[in-house]
């Protein structure tokens, strides 16, 4: 091939000839819009067929002579690649007549591949041919690729799938049978970038410069997967950064790498300028600048991409996403809202101004209902069975649960675990609407289903044993807690519940270890000194009973619980020392009455610290019905709610 095919024909794959473009806007690394640069890619196209071939008489184009000049295998090269053009051209045609004459000039130029005949079907499926796209896709199925340009044809198309494993597979054994293979070493780079394998893509881009040189877009490629490389070591390395190491010298380097190719490809285009790829470089470069939190630079960068093309959307999200993590929510919003003026089509745009109105401390109503409709929108446009609409749906239950809206969020619950049955935080989502709008049988039914998943796990073991406890189920209960604590064996909060439950069901021996044990872990838990007070007093030790209600109302917070239950140790211990008043006399009874008093006097504050609203129906229900209280009765009538709560009381 001469110099200006040579040179045509790659200008036509870096506009995306090789199935790139998708990958790239995709994964947000170029910023390219695949719809917009549609017509660009068409006229390279055809520039590249015109250097070998022409149009005319009927026909959309035709080989023309080749010089005898070259060699067989470069007369092969360029049929091959005319071959792949005319493909790409006929998958780019508005209407399905055009682009099956352009299969049919294909076709006279090497025998038809398994691409050849897929590109046919959907052609035909366009035009209502069932039949014979039917009979395409067999004969698709039946070609094995057997040439390297065959198996560089099905990676590409596996690549437009987004099946970057398998494509990799076929670019690999083009490569087996063509070392020098070019394109099918670029898309295998491009390959490792969608798998993450940034490594791996920047060897085999060095692989691609040796060879390509001054192809700026491989520098663009090679610092994107550099700057990758960066983040996956810090990533790595997080937790020791935290602890106050130094981040290690390979991410600066790798950092320092990338800029070194952006600067190598600016200057590349200062000799041969290309808006396209300027424009791809800002926005990778800004996305660079922001994995190093340099913000200034990146909103530079950003800015400059969007007075070079302000045409495009993807330098608004960009810089929305950049404010968002400024928590400048009000700009993030604006950007986003540029985004979408642009690109209404876009599912992450309307996602990503969700999540500003989500982020907000205190969001509006109206603030909430776009951040829902936006959500619904995104649910709308994205793709089905794509994992991301597992978040979409829990987000969309949240602003749901806010709004009280409890069916419609545990719709949204099960949407999520439609798409991701593994979504931890649709299924606390759910757990968390069952347990306050107290649907405990529910409950005990989500964590069934949890735990049957997968290995057992402490917090569900917990939100299990709390609904069961709810249910009066006090045996399996303490079961749960008993899993819960094997598993966390150090949580003074889970022996402290299983310590409770074994009151309850009047096993005070083992309650007493629970309480001591979270005493131990944790010396300020004033509730289980109040734990350990009940089950002392239980065991007639009213005397270390009272005490531990003391060092309980000395330690934490007098909320009206923890003062009830210092109440009842008291009140417990009156009944305990009552014993005593036989053998001590006077003594002994005046002990039972400094108890009851105390009793009384701590009944009164708990009473007195709650809401008015709750008053009346915490004497019902729990004073009334309390059998520790039953002695001191009458004495708690002067603190009795005369009739319901008056508007005043509040």
């Amino acid at each position: 091939m001469n110099g200006r095919g040579v040179k045509t024909v790659l200008v036509i794959r870096n506009f995306c000839a090789s199935g790139a473009r998708p990958l790239l806007y995709e994964t947000r690394f170029t910023g390219m819009d695949l719809r917009t640069s549609q017509e660009t890619i068409r006229q390279a196209v055809r520039a590249g067929l015109a250097v070998y071939g022409t149009s005319g008489s009927g026909e959309p184009w035709r080989l023309g002579p080749l010089p005898a000049s070259l060699s067989q295998l470069e007369h092969q090269d360029i049929k091959e690649g005319c071959f792949e053009l005319l493909l790409i051209l006929a998958e780019l045609a508005d209407q399905p007549e055009p682009a099956l004459r352009l299969l049919d000039s294909a076709a006279r130029l090497r025998p038809p591949t398994r691409a050849y005949h897929l590109r046919r079907a959907a052609c035909l499926n366009s035009r209502g041919d069932r039949a014979g796209a039917e009979r395409e896709s067999r004969a698709a199925q039946r070609l094995e690729p057997a040439t390297a340009f065959d198996h560089f044809l099905m990676g590409k198309e596996w690549y437009k799938r987004q099946e970057w494993g398998t494509a990799i597979q076929h670019f690999d054994a083009a490569l087996q049978l063509r070392p020098d293979h070019f394109w099918a070493n670029g898309l295998s780079a491009l390959c490792c970038l969608g798998l993450h394998r940034y490594s791996e893509a920047k060897t085999r881009l060095d692989s691609c410069l040796q060879r390509e040189a001054k192809n700026p877009w491989l520098y663009v490629w090679r610092a994107f997967a550099s700057s990758s490389v960066a983040v996956q070591i810090g990533d790595s390395t997080e937790k020791r950064s935290s602890e106050g190491n130094l981040p290690p010298e390979q991410v600066k380097l790798q950092f320092q790498t990338a800029e070194a190719d952006y600067r190598k490809a600016l200057l590349l285009l200062e000799q041969e300028p290309d808006d396209d790829l300027r424009y791809v470089l800002l926005i990778n470069r800004g996305l660079l600048w922001f994995q190093r939190q340099d913000w200034d630079k990146a909103e530079e960068d950003w800015r400059a991409a969007i007075r070079l093309d302000g045409r495009r959307y993807q330098a608004y999200g960009e810089l929305a996403q950049l404010y968002q993590r400024e928590n400048r929510l009000d700009q993030a919003a604006e950007e986003f809202g540029r985004a979408l003026a642009l690109r209404p089509q876009v599912a992450s745009l309307y996602r990503g101004r969700a999540d500003v109105e989500l982020a907000r401390r205190d969001p509006t109503p109206d603030q909430r209902a776009r951040a829902l409709r936006d959500l619904e929108r995104a649910i709308e446009l994205q793709t089905p069975g794509s994992l991301v609409l597992a978040s979409d749906h829990t987000n969309r239950a949240r602003l749901l649960h806010g709004e009280q809206r409890d069916e419609e969020a545990l719709a949204a619950c099960e949407a999520a675990l439609k798409v991701d049955p593994d979504h931890a935080e649709a299924h606390a989502l759910r757990l968390e609407v069952f347990r306050k709008s107290k649907r405990y049988e529910d409950v005990v039914r989500c964590c069934d289903a949890l735990l049957a998943r997968g290995k057992p796990s402490a917090e569900i073991c917990r939100l299990r044993g709390l609904a069961k406890g709810e249910l009066k189920d006090y045996a399996g209960a303490i079961e749960d807690f008993t899993l819960a604590i094997a598993l966390l064996p150090r949580s003074a909060m889970l022996l402290f519940r299983r310590g409770s439950l074994y009151l309850i069901t009047d096993a005070p021996r083992p309650a007493l270890r629970d309480f001591e044990e979270a005493i131990r872990l944790d010396p300020s838990n004033a509730d289980a000194y109040n734990g350990r007070g009940l089950a002392k007093v239980a065991l007639g030790q009213h005397q270390e009973a009272v005490a531990d209600a003391f060092k309980a109302l000395e330690l934490g917070e007098p909320t009206p619980r923890r003062l009830y239950n210092a109440a009842r140790v008291y009140a417990k211990a009156a009944i305990a020392a009552t014993g005593d008043v036989r053998r001590a006399g006077r003594d002994a009874a005046f002990v039972v009455t400094r108890y009851q008093d105390q009793a009384v006097a701590l009944v009164r504050e708990s009473y007195n610290r709650l809401p008015a609203a709750q008053r009346a129906s915490f004497w019902r229900d729990v004073i009334q019905t309390d059998p520790a209280l039953t002695v001191l009765r009458r004495r708690l009538r002067a603190i009795e709610p005369a009739g319901p709560a008056t508007s005043a009381d509040h």
